[in-house]
């Protein structure tokens, strides 16, 4: 991995060109998607030098984070240990 990547900066700067209104992204079937948001992250890798599981795994969390997905799973496994 290049000295000085932020793999969050990339996903994130990924995640807001994909959620751009206007966008045609939303016309977008999932598995369309899916693919076009593979092909960004592995392009971005690639001119990053760094892995694109590495950047796939930044991208999830900027997703859960925008979504919330994060805390809810968090708040979930605190009232599973509370009891």
């Amino acid at each position: 991995m290049m000295a000085g990547v932020d793999l969050d900066a990339i996903a994130w700067r990924v995640l807001s060109d994909l959620c751009r209104p206007g966008g045609e992204f939303g016309t977008l079937p999932p598995e369309g998607l899916q693919r076009l948001i593979s092909l960004r992250l592995t392009e971005e890798a690639t001119r990053n030098g760094v892995a694109p599981e590495a950047l796939g795994e930044a991208f999830t969390r900027a997703m859960e984070e925008l979504t919330g997905a994060g805390r809810r799973r968090q708040r979930e496994a605190s009232a599973e240990s509370d009891g």
